[in-house]
């Protein structure tokens, strides 16, 4: 699957130590670099954007921010919706240690923690 891929090579490009963090427009231009194109927009993205993206196979990724300080970037590979009770979840990666996680599309967006700032969106692999 060639999204697979694409998650593989992000994850292994982020989590690189020599590598200096950047923001969504430095992602934006790196991927550019081999013709990937993809949107950096200086927000979240609603549930219904998630859901745009990945079922047309586009690959996103968040920008959060910590309260602490700091900031980090997570790979939003998949949404689960149950419109019969109200459930929104999305499906993301977390390059530091490579973790696949599940959580609240409402949590992700803001908790105690973080907040979803940024985005890279759009992102396709053909």
């Amino acid at each position: 699957m060639k999204n697979s891929i694409f998650y593989t090579f992000l994850i292994r490009t982020i989590s690189l130590p020599d590598i200096p963090t950047g923001n969504v427009t430095d992602m934006k231009n790196a991927l550019a670099h081999w013709n990937i194109s993809s949107a950096a927009l200086l927000n979240a993205i609603s549930f219904a954007d998630v859901i745009y993206n990945i079922d047309r196979n586009m690959n996103l990724d968040a920008a959060i921010g910590y309260y602490s300080g700091g900031a980090h970037a997570f790979l939003i590979r998949g949404y689960y919706q149950d419109t019969s009770y109200s459930t929104q979840n999305v499906y993301y990666i977390d390059p530091d240690d490579g973790s696949y996680n599940t959580m609240a599309y409402s949590t992700f967006l803001n908790n105690s923690s973080w907040y979803w700032g940024n985005t890279l969106s759009s992102v396709y692999v053909s």
